[in-house]
C-alpha cells in the first residue's frame, strides 16, 4: 500500500508485530489503519465523518449509541476502568472509546473482535 501511495506514514512496529499507519487522499488525518503481520486487524478515527452503517459516530454520547443499537451494542470497560461500547457484528466488532476531554465517544474502530477487543482489554493480540 505505501509503494501505491495509499499510505502517508507509518508507526514503528509495536509488539505482536503490530503497525499503524495513516491514509493519503480524501481520509487522509481522518483514518488510521493497524496492520498485524501483515494484515488489516483495525480501522480507527477520532473524527466525522466517517459514520458506522447505522450512523453513529464519534461526539456521540453513550446514551446516543445505546439509542441507535439497542440490543446489538453494551457498554465494557476494561481493566483499567475506562469505558467503550461495543457492537458485535459476526466475528466483526465496532467499539467506541471514551475521550480524555470530553463525554461519550472520542475514538471508532472497527475490525476482527479477537484483535480489537483484546486489545481495549490490554490482552495480548499474538
Amino acid at each position: 500500500m505505501q509503494k501505491a501511495g495509499l499510505i502517508s506514514w507509518v508507526a514503528p512496529p509495536q509488539k505482536c508485530d503490530v503497525v499503524h499507519t495513516g491514509v493519503t487522499g480524501d481520509w487522509s488525518g481522518k483514518l488510521i489503519l493497524a496492520f498485524r503481520a501483515g494484515r488489516l486487524v483495525e480501522v480507527g478515527t477520532a473524527t466525522v465523518p466517517p459514520r458506522s452503517p447505522r450512523g453513529a459516530s464519534v461526539g456521540m454520547g453513550w446514551a446516543e449509541l445505546e439509542d441507535i443499537y439497542g440490543s446489538r451494542g453494551r457498554l465494557i470497560h476494561n481493566s483499567e476502568g475506562e469505558q467503550a461500547y461495543v457492537v458485535r457484528i459476526g466475528s466483526r466488532v465496532e467499539l467506541y472509546t471514551g475521550h480524555p476531554i470530553r463525554e461519550g465517544a472520542g475514538y471508532f474502530q472497527a475490525g476482527p473482535a479477537n484483535f480489537v477487543l483484546k486489545n481495549f482489554k490490554g490482552k495480548p493480540v499474538c
